[in-house]
Formats: C-alpha cells, structure tokens, sequence
C-alpha cells in the first residue's frame, strides 16, 4: 500500500478534522457508527481479531474486550435470591427486562445500574439454580444440572429462558469480560416452605386414615422461600440432591388435634420409597406445638406425609406449616 500524498491527506484532513501522518495508509481508518478511528493497519486487523476494539452503545461507558474494566452485574443485585416457579422465568438482554410467570409484576427491570441493552455489552454469563431446569440460551438447550455452577462464555447473547420441573432460587451474573466469575461459596443450601396445609380426618373415630402427601393441599407443594411471592409448585416431594444435611421444622397451627407425621425418601425416579428411620412409623405433633427433624442419612428424594390421628372424628381438621433446609458442611 502506497503511502498518502499531501495533497490528499490535505484534503482528508479537511473533510474529516483529522490529521493522517506519514506512518498511515488509507487502508488506516476503520469506521465505527460516529467514532473514527485512525490506527495503523496491522494494529487494527490484529485488535478486531482479539477482540481489543468493542465500543459499547449504552450511556453508562460499558466496554467489552480483554482490555476492559471488568464489571461485575448480577440480577437481583439488592436483597436476597429470586424465586421462581414451574412456569419459570425469561432473561432479555435486548430490552433489559425478566419476566416470571405467576409474579405480580410479573416484568422487571433486569439489570437496574445500566442503561441501553445488556446484549452490547454482556460477554459471560452465570447461572445458579438449586434444583434443575431445562434453559435455553438464544437457540441453544440444554438440562442444567444444579449440582454445578454454570459459568458461561458467550457472545451476542439476547435471551435466557430457564424452566424448572419445580421451584427453584435463582442468581444471575453478568460481566462484560468472556471470563466467567467462577462463585466459590463455603457451603450450599438449599430452602423450601411448606404452606399451611389442611389435614382432614376422613374415617370415623377409631378407625385410622392413610397418610396424605404435604403440599397436595391446594397444589403449592413446596415453595421456594427466598424473597416475595414463591409462585405455586405442585409438587410433593424435595429434590435434594446431595445435601448431607437435610433439616425439618414443622408448627401444628390447629388449637384441638394432634397431626401425626413421617418421612419417606428414594434414590431413583420410578422407583420405591422407604420410611426414614427417624420418624418411622411416625411422629406426633400436638396442637400449637412445633417440631424439628434432622435427617443424616443419604438420599435424593425425600417426602413428609401426614394424618389426623385414629382417635379423631370423621370431618375434623388441623392444618400445619413447614420449613426445610439442606445444607453441605462449611
């Protein structure tokens, strides 16, 4: 490429304000929407290659490429982790919004300390679940696993669909660099809510009633507890993974009935349950009173029946509420 003659760096400095040396070429000047730039050749083709030329169109000065600033944006970025239900929820980096099914108001602001779309600038994302769920990124699906932190590189990125089979607590994190941050928490916990439930006596007295799954009771299941409303489940049982601590506190609100309670668990979907051994064949709850159970032994699955003693009339009720919380050691 032949060097420019003064004559027309001459002019080009008159149409453009730019002034073109001696060391430049015509082939120079890379145009980006109202920004120019003049940098030499090789240095530009070896910048877009790399990634080191990113211009962000939002108004907050958020730049992408490995010579950034890192900026570190998560959703939510005040209180606590955000519930979700089955009917899960939708990250929209285009518009800057996430919608949740069965929310009142079921669409927020995504990233509230930015402007502009999200997409220009955002170049990782992380996902933090616990439970699983089937997400989709643009067009991409696939299963995530909760029993891992999903940190992924990704570029152009302008939707996160992210369906649970049932409630989960969700973290989003964002950073405008394609490295990922890589969470390294002491411990992982995970926390349910069972809410109050009826209980019905259905044979007469003397006579004694099956044990009822929890949660069946207008199909809430077990709710996620983190933050504001916890959507609807329909789910009786609590997917817990590996946890090796798994923690029950129960409250008989009822003020005239006893509730008696137990546990079951399993390993594998489809397959039979057994009693856990702590509760079995089962425990009794007087009214207005509160109980703990704490369970050590391994499982995967686990679920907490319930009944009205065999004293009871027929039609008498009591209701009941439940916490749960699994834990890894710290």
């Amino acid at each position: 490429m032949k060097k420019l003659t003064k004559q027309y760096k001459d002019y080009f400095n008159k149409q453009t304000g730019l002034e073109v040396h001696e060391s430049n070429t015509a082939d120079s000047i890379a145009n980006n929407g109202d920004k120019v730039v003049a940098v030499a050749r090789d240095q530009y083709e070896r910048e877009v290659r790399a990634d080191e030329t990113q211009f962000s169109q939002t108004n907050v000065g958020v730049t992408s490429g490995i010579q950034s600033a890192s900026i570190f944006m998560s959703y939510p970025d005040t209180g606590s982790r955000f519930p979700s239900n089955v009917g899960g929820f939708s990250a929209n980096l285009v518009n800057n919004t996430i919608s949740k099914a069965g929310y009142t108001p079921n669409t927020t602001k995504l990233l509230t300390e930015v402007s502009g779309n999200p997409k220009d600038f955002v170049r990782s994302a992380v996902i933090i679940l616990d439970d699983h769920a089937n997400v989709r990124l643009n067009q991409t699906k696939f299963l995530l696993d909760s029993c891992f932190v999903w940190a992924i590189p990704t570029r152009e990125l302008n939707t996160i669909h992210i369906v649970p089979p049932a409630t989960v607590v969700a973290q989003l994190v964002f950073t405008n660099v394609e490295q990922p941050v890589l969470p390294l928490p002491m411990s992982y916990s995970q926390e349910r809510k069972l809410a109050e439930t009826t209980l019905t006596k259905t044979n007469g007295a003397g006579v004694v009633d099956d044990f009822v799954a929890l949660g069946t009771d207008g199909a809430t299941g077990w709710l996620a507890s983190d933050g504001g409303s916890s959507g609807t489940n329909g789910k009786t049982f609590l997917h817990v993974m590996s946890y090796p601590i798994k923690n029950f506190m129960f409250h008989n609100t009822d003020s005239t009935n006893d509730i008696e309670l137990k546990v079951t668990a399993w390993q594998i979907v489809g397959m039979f349950e057994v009693d856990e051994p702590s509760t079995s064949p089962f425990i009794t709850i007087a009214p207005d009173e509160k109980a703990n159970v704490q369970i050590v032994n391994y499982y995967h699955f686990l679920k907490v029946w319930g009944r009205l003693p065999q004293a009871t009339a027929s039609s008498q009720t009591a209701t009941i509420v439940g916490q749960f919380r699994g834990n890894t050691t710290s």
